[in-house]
């Protein structure tokens, strides 16, 4: 898959994993651990604060143009979520396949009527 979209291939670290196992304290806030871009689609791998521990959750987010930079999210997948590449991978895959969804073409349809700009909802 990694030759086939040369550049639409990317796979992102944020956090190592000795960092997230030595963590004892919640973060602030969520924390994105890991990103698997492949082509239209996106999964990532998420931290997020709960009772006192951390809590990992997945995220896949898809796009209604191939050209365009903003994406939309499409669910979280049950599981806990991991930072490795190999296991996003075989989770995004799973829902590509099960969704009828594509790495190469854009399922949805574009929406035409409100843009996001500078902090507020703009109407087009």
């Amino acid at each position: 898959m990694k030759r086939e979209l040369g550049d639409g291939y990317q796979f992102c670290r944020f956090l190592p994993e000795k960092r997230i196992q030595k963590e004892r304290r919640p973060f602030p806030g969520p924390q994105t651990v890991a990103s698997l871009t492949v082509g239209c689609v996106r999964i990532e791998s998420r931290l997020y604060p709960e009772k006192g521990s951390l809590t990992p959750v997945w995220h896949v987010f898809v796009k209604d143009d191939p050209d365009s930079p903003d994406w939309i999210f499409y669910g979280s997948p049950e599981g806990p979520a991991s930072g490795r590449e190999r296991e996003m991978f075989r989770v995004l895959d799973r829902i590509v396949q099960r969704d009828h969804l594509s790495y190469t073409e854009c399922c949805f349809e574009r929406l035409e009527g409100c843009a996001v700009g500078a902090g507020r909802r703009e109407k087009k």
